[in-house]
């Protein structure tokens, strides 16, 4: 009659264990997430200052910005957030050169 006290405490340890290894894990994962949409937000503002200040249009630049914020729009993983960034970032790189002439 003992026996389902052994089976339930060995559920009860292996559920323990399993949170000890996944929690951190998630928490690791959710953090990488957010600085990676921190860091693609921070790009697009950056491009956005360097569209307004420079002189003129750049279509691939305007092109780049335009797929960089539909991107940011629909979230995702990592992946996206560094696409975005990326996009932002040469976008930005364009105006930049732009108004440097």
């Amino acid at each position: 009659m003992t026996w389902w006290i052994w089976v339930l405490a060995a559920a009860v340890l292996m559920a323990a264990g399993y949170a000890v290894v996944a929690l951190p894990r998630q928490r690791e994962r959710k953090a990488q997430l957010r600085t990676a949409w921190a860091a693609a937000h921070a790009a697009l503002e950056r491009a956005s200052i360097s569209r307004d200040a420079a002189p003129g249009e750049h279509l691939e630049a305007e092109q780049l910005l335009a797929r960089a914020t539909a991107l940011a729009a629909e979230a995702g993983g990592p992946r996206a957030a560094q696409t975005v960034r990326e996009q932002a970032r040469r976008a930005d790189r364009l105006w930049q050169e732009a108004a440097r002439g």
